[in-house]
């Protein structure tokens, strides 16, 4: 029990590294494309990128507001960093599942997360246009920690690897 903690804590310490060493931007550019995707589909003009701001990385919303150009931040924060929990419990399941078992967790695990980080941006290319849009986007603005964490959480119900003898089929 005592390696496993400590393989998961050294792989959660080798992600944070490699994320704040520049994987947040390249990930946050990976979220822009299927974000804006979404929204040329809607055939809106509202577009969003990742910028610099003051030093730091932000998602910048550019759109229209009352029938002018209009653009607005967000710090990668509290929706970003709850990726690196994701990643690193997908690679600690890796060394005790199957790898087909390990690649089919990842996918999906991976995906739901992804998706939500989407949903939360398409949220936030409304927020000036939508109460509803703001309320959602409020609500769910601190949860990616309780979303990531529930996610840990079902795979492990689903995969038990913390038991005495791990789940390996």
């Amino acid at each position: 029990m005592i390696r496993k903690i400590a393989l998961l804590l050294s792989l959660s310490l080798l992600v944070a590294l490699l994320w704040f060493s520049g994987l947040e931007g390249l990930y946050a550019r990976v979220l822009v494309g299927p974000a804006n995707a979404v929204l040329g589909i809607a055939g809106r003009e509202t577009r969003i990128r990742v910028e610099e701001q003051n030093g730091r990385d932000v998602f910048m919303v550019h759109t229209r507001i009352d029938g002018r150009q209009a653009m607005y931040p967000q710090r990668f924060g509290a929706l970003l960093i709850p990726t690196v929990m994701i990643l690193s419990w997908q690679g600690f399941t890796a060394f005790y599942l199957k790898r087909r078992r390990a690649l089919r967790s990842t996918a999906l695990n991976f995906g739901i997360f992804l998706g939500f980080q989407v949903v939360f941006l398409l949220l936030l290319s409304a927020y000036h246009g939508s109460a509803a849009a703001r309320y959602v986007y409020d609500m769910l603005m601190d949860s990616f920690y309780i979303v990531a964490m529930a996610i840990i959480i079902i795979d492990h119900i689903r995969h038990p690897v913390f038991t005495k003898r791990a789940a390996v089929s």
